[in-house]
């Protein structure tokens, strides 16, 4: 099971985010941040139900997993710190981070 485990992880290190919008981008950021789907909604200036785009984003990444496996929270923060020096550093320092 470790090693499915270390498959997982290697494939969402070699998934990268290019395609993805960057409005999706964005709202990975903002709840990978801790924001709720409310607060990144205020901060974005759109409707919360509008916020919930994180389920776009999430399928996005899931599909660079194998047999269905689920991505929990903890892949996806995974997957965001992966790749916040190159699929992500535009968005991030769009919400005033600094580039890493």
């Amino acid at each position: 099971m470790a090693v499915q485990g270390l498959d997982t992880l290697q494939a969402l290190e070699s998934h990268h985010l290019r395609s993805m919008d960057m409005p999706l981008k964005r709202a990975l950021l903002l709840r990978a941040d801790g924001e709720s789907d409310s607060e990144a909604a205020d901060g974005e200036g759109v409707s919360e139900s509008t916020m919930r785009r994180i389920a776009v984003a999430s399928a996005e990444i899931a599909l660079s997993l194998t047999n269905g496996r689920r991505l929990p929270g903890e892949l996806r923060g995974f997957c965001v710190r992966c790749h916040l020096e190159c699929c992500l550093a535009e968005a991030h320092a769009s919400l005033g981070g600094a580039r890493p």
